[in-house]
């Protein structure tokens, strides 16, 4: 790298360095992007690597289905809540191979019935499960190179070459990227373009050119198209203009050789919500017109419905209902677009969650904030704090001087910050506390500011040079240490993975990725040091794969979704309980959820003695449709499914006051249960909560 070209951040490449705390060494040649882009494709490679044996975590075969679906059929009905570009981008390598589709008779395509077409579609039509979910993986991977190479770009604009290569290496090395790369979600597509798409608007604030406000929209619209928090975008495109509009300062238009001046406060109002108006016409021109690209196929389309109903997902009364109304009625937004934005608002309104031994419906205030300092490495924090604190320094000695360099970094860095905050206190304000991933574009800041530590000179160069090389170092350690279970990652600040069940759980530990595992973990232990040769096996599993479909050949006794035969529950016996993190903490399991109280007592032992009647019957069918009271098959397989989530609940509230025994990937706990064990969780005392 030649580092003799020295100059100070920023594009107008000021010349105030006297005094200064920081500067930016740019190199010239192209070592930098290369060691970038080697980076990138080294951080999807581990990736892929371990994927490659593990299952499809819970969401990833709804976005591979939906994505084929809307590739071949043009179907945006199956799941339009969760971003339609990742799904088509990871479906794509499914076009080159013999994959076929549920038929297009079958009636779970008129209500898109998600649930029961993707299993169908991986499980029961013959495609070649494990061919097309490490291909669509693969797909996937682009996102995270993406990701790596726009903080590498960013950084390197703000910071220099040098700051950079930092940050893409920090990006590289982050568990918290490397959980993520390579999944067929959302998470990623999001992280990576939604810091560029606000990072590119604020140029286009800053100085609009045409080439500038179109690559600001088709940044908006990649975001918009990859999740629904893409939505942010919205009131950080309104704080942004606020904060530009009253700086003191010309304004200047350029298109071509030509240029406009702007000067008065009402000019700059003027010409915001010109600029406004541009941006918002032709994103929605832009998702009108990607929307409308894909092939149809009447035959499946012609009556196809969404899953609920709009009447369902909107209450007609409140603001937010009525605007979303407006805008249906007045076609202003793709329908099936705004129905997804419909759904993420009813859900997230409410939704079961768990979090440091403690279960809710409306989320916790410090929820993501926790997430955030257990699940980012402490090498990691080491480098973010010392960038803050560096910053603070540096900006606070260079205004006590007059100098005005830092200005212009700081004109580069006010977009990121103001994302930054304003997700995190969204966030913080959020219902949905289901998974650290939700917090993943915050990360790409993150990396970014860290990237600033390279550009620190005088005497504090060398300590803060020897802290970001400590610090990569920790974090490589880190990630080297947990892998190949990313997901599963709690920095030993807060005791690291192995107690992560008691603190997180769903996709912040346990996404139903570790169904090989399990069945190696099973053969190894078919004669077992405490039960004996070819005990029985029991799974509680939270994920949409089918464990048999993995050589799993024991019981399933509970699952989340529902995956079982309507049937009479399998009765527990001793032997080894093989229970997912969530289910153990009895997130999902409807009237069974939360902490077992006397309430969830009473309702066990009424369905308790309503299975013993079932499976006591002679004749059984004739006995269900008789104490069904109509002669209808649905109360008895009503029954049947609550007294599993009842019996699962009663027997986690009994492991949960002590250690298990063994654990597969950090997910999947393991118990070793006696028969007085399994009759003191089925009629035994157990801990009531208050």
């Amino acid at each position: 790298m030649n580092t003799q070209a020295i100059e100070v951040a920023g594009s107008a490449g000021a010349a105030e360095t006297a005094g200064a705390d920081v500067t930016v060494v740019r190199a010239k040649g192209w070592n930098g992007w290369i060691g970038a882009v080697i980076l990138a494709v080294a951080h999807v490679a581990v990736a892929l690597v371990s994927l490659s044996d593990q299952s499809p975590t819970f969401d990833e075969p709804f976005h591979l289905f939906s994505g084929y679906a809307l590739l071949t059929q043009g179907n945006t009905r199956l799941m339009p809540e969760n971003g339609w570009l990742p799904q088509v981008v990871c479906a794509l390598p499914l076009l080159a191979m013999p994959v076929r589709l549920p038929p297009a008779d079958h009636p779970t395509w008129q209500n898109s019935d998600m649930v029961v077409l993707t299993y169908g579609f991986l499980y029961v039509m013959g495609n070649p499960l494990r061919a097309m979910v490490f291909a669509g993986q693969c797909a996937a991977g682009v996102f995270a190179a993406a990701a790596i190479l726009i903080v590498d770009g960013i950084s390197r604009r703000i910071w220099g070459p040098t700051g950079g290569i930092l940050s893409a290496a920090v990006a590289a090395a982050s568990p918290t990227m490397l959980a993520h790369a390579g999944r067929m979600t959302s998470d990623m597509a999001i992280a990576a373009f939604l810091m560029p798409a606000v990072w590119l608007l604020w140029r286009a604030i800053r100085q609009p050119s045409p080439g500038r406000i179109a690559v600001s929209i088709l940044a908006i619209t990649a975001a918009l198209l990859s999740k629904m928090s893409g939505l942010v975008i919205l009131p950080l495109a309104l704080i942004l203009a606020f904060i530009f509009v009253l700086m003191p300062r010309p304004w200047t238009w350029r298109c071509g050789a030509k240029q406009w001046i702007v000067r008065g406060l009402v000019s700059r109002i003027g010409h915001m919500l010109v600029l406004t108006l541009i941006h918002v016409v032709l994103v929605i021109v832009l998702l009108h017109i990607i929307l409308a690209l894909h092939p149809v196929e009447p035959a499946v389309l012609a009556h196809a419905q969404h899953n609920e109903s709009w009447d369902k997902l909107v209450n007609a009364t409140s603001l937010s209902g009525r605007t979303l109304t407006w805008v249906r009625d007045h076609h202003l937004v793709p329908h099936d677009y705004l129905y997804g934005i419909a759904k993420i608002l009813f859900y997230s309104a409410r939704r079961s969650a768990f979090f440091l031994g403690q279960w809710s419906l409306h989320g916790w205030t410090w929820f993501y904030p926790y997430a955030f300092l257990a699940k980012t490495g402490i090498g990691e924090l080491i480098m973010l704090l010392t960038a803050c604190v560096c910053a603070v320094t540096a900006m606070t000695r260079m205004l006590r001087q007059g100098s005005r360099a830092w200005m212009t970094r700081a004109d580069e860095l006010l977009p990121l910050l103001v994302m930054f905050v304003l997700y995190g206190l969204l966030a913080i304000r959020s219902n949905l506390n289901i998974g650290h991933r939700y917090i993943l574009p915050m990360y790409p800041v993150m990396f970014v500011l860290i990237g600033g530590l390279t550009a620190m000179t005088g005497r504090w160069r060398r300590p803060v040079r020897a802290i970001a090389a400590g610090g990569l170092l920790v974090l490589v350690v880190e990630s080297i240490a947990i892998w190949p279970h990313d997901l599963a990652f709690f920095n030993q600040l807060v005791g690291g993975p192995r107690r992560g069940y008691r603190q997180l759980v769903d996709s912040s530990l346990d996404w139903g990725q570790d169904l090989p595992a399990l069945v190696k973990w099973i053969e190894r232990h078919r004669v077992d040091p405490v039960i004996g040769p070819n005990p029985n096996v029991f799974l509680a599993y939270f994920g949409t794969g089918d464990p048999k479909a993995y050589g799993y050949m024991g019981y399933q006794f509970d699952s989340y979704p529902y995956l079982l035969p309507d049937r009479l529950p399998d009765p527990l016996q001793p032997g080894i309980y093989c229970i997912s993190a969530t289910m153990l903490q009895s997130v999902y399991l409807g009237r069974a959820s939360g902490e077992w109280t006397s309430k969830h007592e009473q309702s066990y032992q009424r369905l308790l003695e309503e299975v013993k009647r079932y499976q006591g019957a002679s004749s059984l069918e004739p006995t269900r449709s008789r104490i069904s009271g109509d002669g209808t098959q649905p109360r008895w397989v009503d029954v049947c499914r609550l007294f599993n989530d009842f019996r699962l609940a009663r027997l986690n509230a009994m492991l949960r006051q002590r250690e298990p025994d063994d654990r597969v990937g950090y997910s999947i706990l393991i118990y070793r249960l006696s028969r007085d064990d399994v009759i003191r969780a089925q009629f035994g005392p157990v801990p009531i909560a208050p």
